[in-house]
């Protein structure tokens, strides 16, 4: 996923400013304004300008020279691979002690020094009063275990779990046999097709995993029949159908979270937690190869993939249906390409407010069709610029 990787090097060198921004999806999904970062590159810079005029340091700058030049290696590569601050972690804890450090190196006296720290760690803690990133997503707090409840976790090995779900199932998946395997259907695009198709013909069993809805669970605890309907259609395509009945899994921590994020209910509401459903195979769905979706758009998509690679990576996506067009997703970049009905082509970044015209079918197959790559994610995206 490109969605915190730098377009260019102005964006390189200016993430640690950017970091600095109290919104979302700078370097991490959450508001988390961090201004060490700066602090840091401004401090260097002063010492770099300090060393031309001939001031020595006070004290010995190679410790804090040495885990500087560790930050930076470790910042370009983390910028090369995902960008990602969850990934970078390890790099932030050290930044303070790193802010500290050079400080101590400065050219200047024991009480200015101590005045820089105490500002500096104002100016963190204003960002992030501001700007809280406590309990962002946080569904439960974790004091005894287990970390996260499910009881009557099935416990043969040689079994296939199909999730339907976007939301990772991480936290449950620790719990069941070491030898089960799993797939999610949200995100199986035209590269992962083939290796689905073996995965469910090579499974002796294939059951699907769904976390169970009190508003759409029926009297007997089973599914409702418009649940059924809406996973019905998503596993179709696939050659699966849901079978006749589902098992439960209980979950204390589904219904602390329950608890905590809806009104309370009456004392007759249904155990939650996640069904288990067997999946049996079918064989009515059409051939992929027969009536695959948007069919005679494929060279239309292929045209504007070409466009601009890096943010339409070609056979990545699935061609789905939807209200009014035939659309691809392209998980890795966080961009969505449309064919409308009416013959216009259009793309959207997810932070964008509207789509954007690329043109009509008629100029993508012309090649008239033109995008300027360098502007599908606006220049100051990241630090909440329009």
């Amino acid at each position: 996923m490109i969605r915190f990787k730098p377009d260019d090097w102005v964006d390189v060198l200016m993430r640690p400013f950017d970091m600095v921004s109290p919104e979302a999806n700078i370097y991490v999904e959450i508001p988390a304004p961090d201004v060490r970062f700066a602090v840091v590159v401004l401090l260097a810079a002063a010492l770099f300008c300090f060393s031309l005029m001939g001031k020595r340091p006070p004290q010995e700058p190679r410790r804090a020279a040495r885990l500087l030049v560790v930050t930076l290696l470790a910042t370009g590569a983390w910028l090369a691979t995902s960008g990602n601050g969850r990934y970078f972690i390890p790099i932030l804890v050290i930044l303070g002690p790193l802010t500290v450090g050079l400080i101590r190196c400065l050219s200047v006296s024991r009480g200015f020094q101590l005045s820089l720290v105490a500002m500096i760690m104002g100016l963190q803690a204003f960002l992030l009063v501001q700007s809280p990133p406590w309990n962002t997503w946080a569904w439960l707090r974790w004091g005894t275990a287990p970390y996260f409840h499910v009881d009557g976790v099935p416990q043969e090995s040689s079994v296939t779990y199909v999730t339907v779900t976007n939301i990772s199932y991480s936290l449950i998946a620790p719990l069941f046999p070491s030898g089960a395997r799993w797939v999610n259907l949200t995100v199986i695009g035209q590269r992962e097709a083939a290796a689905l198709e073996h995965l469910v013909s090579s499974s002796e069993t294939v059951r699907l995993v769904l976390p169970t809805l009190p508003s759409q669970t029926d009297t007997s605890g089973q599914p409702s029949a418009g649940v059924r309907q809406a996973v019905d259609q998503m596993l179709h395509s696939h050659g699966l159908s849901l079978g006749k009945s589902c098992g439960l899994l209980p979950s204390r921590s589904i219904a602390a979270i329950l608890k905590r994020e809806l009104p309370e209910g009456g004392g007759d509401a249904p155990p939650v937690g996640f069904w288990v459903c067997p999946l049996e195979r079918t064989d009515d769905r059409p051939p992929v190869s027969d009536h695959p979706p948007g069919a005679n758009l494929e060279d239309v998509f292929s045209a504007v993939e070409k466009l601009c690679p890096r943010f339409f990576p070609p056979k990545t996506s699935a061609t789905t249906r939807v209200e009014g067009a035939f659309a691809r997703m392209y998980s890795d970049s966080d961009t969505k390409l449309y064919v409308l009905d009416d013959g216009r082509v259009m793309y959207k970044f997810w932070r964008s407010l509207n789509p954007v015209f690329v043109g009509t079918v008629d100029e993508v197959r012309g090649s008239a069709a033109r995008i300027d790559c360098s502007q599908i994610r606006a220049p100051n995206w990241r630090s909440g610029g329009p």
